[in-house]
């Protein structure tokens, strides 16, 4: 993707929180219809066509994808379009984007070389052209982002995508828009297949990203991503058609984890962690952040004189969920934050909240009404200390963690079990020792990213489904860890005082409402 000095699209915001809050928000604009579509939907070729025919019949199914920026600067990649009204395209083209907005081909619209004006003269000139669009599902690993278009693409061709395994040798085209040059190929050959992409000697470059890479029947082989920079030529990544399909439908992105024994759910999923695939939700039985938040909120009625209250609120907010459906609803809520999913994630909210409306007993405003307005200052001077140990956590939090495991992470990663740019550095498992038929510790040995080592402990549990990690074993479980094996990732004391001040924190809100009544 680049970026062109260009103002013209209307703004749009989004906002992603993780665990359990995201709001996201879009303004499209240019929502008319495309042109009219001027070629037949493509379908496979005859082997023998030739690869100027392919690009021919193929570029109708590539769109060309603008963004705006905050700062006014305008970006532009590629897309493909795919079964309804969405085009594929890389998460690096939309990441960030003010606003989105797509274009279709139109053969009969003149184009320019950057020396004639380029692209910011093609946009101008054809503004009206310009199709509103927002992302509505994205990944950083995988590099790949679904765009909604608003405006009717039934007539509109789509690409076949291809299956079955391309070869090494095998000819490929890319489609896209290089350096400007909108709706160009390139050809070249697989050069090698990695875990994960493609490898090709077709020239992509800045402008090709999120086009189509094709094999020489015009079939979708990969997603185009990535070419390698510093004065190498010939070597560009493609994200294979099986990842991209995965990615489109919204399942497990492409891989599944296998959960039969401790040391092959560890593997599978530090590879789930790593493509950020939803599938990682399975690996997480959910319970460690069941159990940290009821704990936190027995820790945080203690922490003032007069509990009752607090205490009678928490024992009816647990009588009316078990443990079992909070874990789900955590699982549930982590498959589509990874998978980007904001409908399902507002459907899962809409649906806790529904639960809490239903609920008839004390709330938080009927504890804190009962105080006198002098205990209600007493709380929100609590409230103050609770929010600058938090602010102290994001700092101390991640170098106590490399204290005791080595293993270097930031505040953002801590709540998930491996942190995939870390996971990039190679990890290994050394040993495993079952404590019981239910229990199991897991020895992991990996490297940061700056090349030094890490060590530390997974619990895993089995159930019905199979075995699951608890990411913040508990006191108790601690004990059990075998002799040699170095610490878990997480001491449970040091994080429930974390969740408890998190939870005093998360009373702001009422306690300022109700101070605001008093007065």
């Amino acid at each position: 993707m680049v970026q062109l000095q260009f103002r013209r699209l209307a703004p749009r915001a989004t906002l992603v929180v993780l665990t359990l809050a995201l709001q996201a928000g879009c303004t499209p604009t240019h929502a008319s219809h495309p042109p009219a579509a001027r070629a037949r939907p493509a379908v496979a070729a005859p082997v023998a066509e030739t690869e100027a025919a392919v690009a021919q019949r193929a570029l109708a199914g590539v769109v060309l994808v603008v963004t705006q920026r905050a700062d006014g600067k305008v970006g532009y990649g590629s897309g493909v379009l795919m079964p309804g009204n969405v085009a594929l395209t890389n998460h690096h083209v939309v990441d960030g984007a003010k606003s989105i907005a797509v274009m279709f081909y139109d053969s009969e619209r003149p184009s320019y070389a950057t020396t004639d004006g380029g692209l910011n003269r093609y946009l101008f000139e054809n503004d009206k052209s310009l199709v509103a669009a927002r992302t509505i599902r994205s990944d950083t690993q995988l590099d790949l982002a679904v765009l909604e278009i608003a405006g009717d693409t039934v007539g509109l061709p789509r690409l076949p995508m291809r299956m079955g395994p391309v070869m090494i040798g095998e000819r490929v085209l890319a489609l896209g828009h290089p350096a400007e040059n909108v709706w160009s190929f390139t050809s070249g050959s697989v050069s090698s297949l990695r875990v994960g992409v493609v490898q090709t000697d077709a020239a992509i470059n800045e402008g090709n990203s999120g086009g189509a890479l094709l094999d020489s029947r015009g079939r979708i082989v990969g997603i185009n991503t990535l070419k390698l920079i510093g004065g190498i030529q010939g070597i560009a990544y493609a994200v294979p058609t099986a990842l991209a399909d995965a990615f489109v439908r919204g399942t497990a992105g492409g891989i599944a984890v296998d959960r039969a024994s401790p040391e092959t759910a560890s593997r599978t999923c530090s590879r789930a962690a790593e493509l950020a695939a939803p599938s990682w939700a399975e690996c997480d039985d959910g319970l460690s952040a069941v159990d940290l938040s009821e704990a936190a909120m027995d820790v945080a009625a203690l922490a003032f004189e007069d509990p009752p209250q607090l205490l009678e609120y928490i024992r009816f907010r647990r009588s009316k969920r078990s443990r079992a459906s909070q874990a789900q609803f955590v699982v549930r809520t982590r498959a589509a934050l990874i998978r980007g999913d904001e409908a399902v994630f507002k459907e899962l909210v809409a649906e806790r909240d529904a639960a809490a409306a239903a609920w008839h007993g004390p709330t938080r405003a009927d504890v804190f009404s009962a105080l006198s307005e002098k205990r209600l200052r007493d709380v929100a001077r609590r409230l103050e200390v609770a929010k600058q140990r938090l602010d102290r956590d994001h700092t101390l939090m991640p170098q106590v963690l490399e204290q005791r495991t080595g293993l270097k992470r930031d505040m953002r990663a801590l709540w998930f079990p491996s942190e995939r740019d870390v996971l990039r550095m190679g990890m290994r498992i050394e040993r495993v020792t079952k404590v019981d038929s239910s229990q199991a510790w897991v020895h992991i040995k990996g490297r940061n990213r700056d090349g030094t080592a890490y060590a530390y402990s997974q619990l895993w549990m089995r159930s019905e489904s199979g075995w699951s990690e608890r990411a913040v074993p508990t006191a108790q479980q601690s004990l059990t860890l075998p002799q040699g094996f170095p610490s878990p990732a997480f001491d449970w004391d040091a994080v429930l005082a974390h969740q408890a001040e998190h939870e005093i924190a998360s009373w702001e809100g009422v306690v300022v409402e109700t101070l605001g009544r008093a007065k």
